[in-house]
């Protein structure tokens, strides 16, 4: 596996490897992305609930888990760094040139 990296998402630190990010603690509660069949499954169970960064709309594929499932927390981390890394990376973008604002055309 790749080393592990720490970056900010959602205004916090997290952890994720080769640029793809899968866990940070959000306001004391574990936050994991997970395909969001297993998020559903984990929230209809009671064990997690779905993920708000704080503008009022939930994430599909994370799932938030409170202090009290402290026990469970690493077998959540080692899930979500395995699904991270099953899916494939997002091809970069290509960088293209700008076009002139209008006022570089005046």
């Amino acid at each position: 596996m790749a080393a592990l990296a720490r970056a900010k998402m959602f205004g916090v630190s997290g952890i994720g490897e080769n640029g793809k990010y899968f866990a940070m603690v959000h306001k004391g509660k574990l936050v994991v992305k997970l395909p969001g069949t297993r998020v559903a499954e984990l929230v209809a169970s009671g064990r997690g609930e779905f993920f708000d960064p704080g503008h009022g709309r939930t994430m599909k594929e994370w799932a938030a888990f409170a202090p009290s499932t402290k026990g469970e927390w690493l077998g959540i981390v080692r899930e979500a760094r395995r699904f991270v890394a099953s899916v494939p990376a997002k091809p970069k973008k290509a960088m293209g040139k700008k076009r002139p604002t209008q006022k570089a055309l005046s």
